[in-house]
């Protein structure tokens, strides 16, 4: 922002985790973040401030989503706006055992990888969280954003 670089949370590998890379057995990048998310002063500096969105706030994830703690992250911010007492309307939609969600709703078929990265969750689970998101984040900006 005004040509300053924003904080961040930086992310450090394993050797095991890049050799996972080189053979094409890629590991869940999850635990990447969640190592990240251990160092409590870098998460307190490179954490976004979700209190100062000038609007509603809809977050969705899958609690076995394998790219990054979705629904961990979406606890954070969520309890960072109920802290700042956030005056519009926020609300987490949280699968059980759904995965990463990828692509538009009702798009094709849902998937547990993206080509050689695992996206959690189970067919079913995966299927559920698309199919009974959608019509919620449509009710959702259909009432909040007019």
């Amino acid at each position: 922002m005004g040509g300053e670089p924003v904080p961040f949370v930086s992310i450090s590998l394993r050797f095991s985790e890049v050799a996972g890379y080189v053979v094409g057995r890629m590991p869940s990048l999850r635990g990447i973040f969640e190592r990240s998310l251990e160092d409590e002063a870098a998460v307190a500096i490179g954490s976004i401030a979700v209190e100062k969105i000038a609007g509603p706030v809809l977050l969705v994830s899958g609690t076995d989503d394998q790219v990054w703690p979705s629904t961990c992250l979406s606890e954070m911010a969520t309890e960072r706006l109920k802290a700042h007492e956030h005056p519009f309307p926020y609300e987490h939609l949280r699968y059980e055992g759904a995965g990463h969600p990828t692509g538009l709703p009702l798009s094709g078929p849902v998937n547990t990888r993206a080509g050689l990265m695992p996206l959690g969750g189970s067919l079913e689970r995966n299927g559920f969280l698309h199919a009974d998101s959608w019509p919620r984040v449509l009710g959702f900006l259909k009432k909040h954003l007019r």
